[in-house]
């Protein structure tokens, strides 16, 4: 998720005002936790981290701390990452109309999760990949432990 993606989710939500200063504040969270925060050997980690958890985490904390939104904090960090996180999914679902595009899925997705979602973070338990299911049990998760250790962890249900 980049910086850009953000700034045009909150220029949806907010007035234009309130939305560039509300973006410099979290880009200026970002750079504050940045710079404290523990870094991670495995790629993968670094990557959710970076990319994925800070961006929200940092946006969260900005709405917590300001004294101008009368409005829930948590669930308006619940639309800003819903805008942020459409387009994927807009893309996924055009992908999903295709016959191909499940078989694909089925291929890619065990190997896919196994690099992209290391047992440093999450524990999986798969269930089944069948010619008509991908399934699996995560029974632990980076998200939720990075964003409660910083005392955000109801933001998890965003992402």
């Amino acid at each position: 998720m980049d910086q850009r993606s953000m700034q045009v989710a909150l220029k949806k939500i907010l007035p234009v005002e309130q939305a560039v200063y509300l973006n410099k504040g979290v880009i200026r969270r970002i750079q504050e936790i940045d710079a404290e925060r523990e870094k991670y050997a495995h790629k993968a980690l670094e990557k959710h981290f970076s990319e994925n958890i800070l961006p929200i985490l940092a946006l969260y904390l900005v709405l917590l701390d300001s004294e101008d939104l009368q409005d829930d904090k948590l669930e308006m960090t619940r639309k800003i990452a819903e805008e942020m996180y459409l387009i994927g999914r807009k893309r996924m679902a055009f992908l999903g109309r295709f016959p191909f595009f499940f078989w694909l899925i089925k291929k890619m997705t065990p190997s896919l999760m196994k690099s992209s979602f290391p047992s440093e973070g999450w524990d999986i338990e798969w269930l089944e990949v069948s010619k008509k299911r991908v399934a699996f049990n995560m029974h632990a998760c980076f998200y939720c432990r990075k964003t409660t250790a910083y005392g955000s962890g109801a933001i998890i249900g965003s992402t």
